[in-house]
């Protein structure tokens, strides 16, 4: 299971950045090169390996998409917190209390399928919808690393071995 970083949080971070809670100079340097990256190169180099499935991070955040992957494909994804390519901002806002209109529709959407031991700000990272997301997606083990060596070599910034896919009922489990 790999994961391009996020064009995480745009709406997140600029609301954060009017509520005086985030600085402008932080989005500069972090979120707008990110948001400006096309998932185009991402495309070029899944063309040459086993993809088992591939999803946009959208609207419905992380966790929804990889649900909505789990259950089309009958397994059970085991996603590393700590390996999520999160701002490094993020978890702060949070816990000064910035937060999305989406975040609890999408936790609505997974909670039955879901296993959790986070805090709840650290869970609330995990419902964000986003605009523009990177790109989720499940190829073999054995053809990881050489994956994420290509998008690097690439120029996809931030793609990250987040956890595996185990044959199992439906679900996601976040550790």
């Amino acid at each position: 299971m790999v994961s391009q970083i996020w064009k995480f949080l745009k709406h997140f971070d600029f609301n954060a950045v009017r509520s005086g809670k985030f600085p402008f100079s932080e989005i500069e340097r972090e979120v707008l090169p990110s948001l400006a990256t096309l998932n185009g190169p991402t495309t070029e180099v899944v063309l040459f390996f086993d993809v088992h499935a591939c999803t946009d991070i959208t609207g419905f955040g992380i966790i929804g998409h990889a649900l909505e992957m789990a259950t089309g494909r009958g397994v059970q994804i085991f996603m590393q917190y700590k390996k999520l390519p999160f701002y490094s901002a993020a978890l702060d806002m949070y816990k000064k209390g910035e937060n999305t209109g989406s975040n609890k529709t999408n936790q609505k959407l997974v909670v039955t399928k879901l296993k959790l031991s986070l805090t709840s700000a650290e869970e609330e990272l995990l419902y964000v919808s986003q605009t523009s997301g990177g790109i989720l997606l499940s190829l073999p083990e054995k053809q990881a690393d050489d994956f994420l060596a290509k998008l690097a070599g690439n120029r996809v910034a931030r793609s990250v071995k987040i956890g595996q896919v185990e044959e199992a009922e439906a679900g996601v489990v976040v550790r």
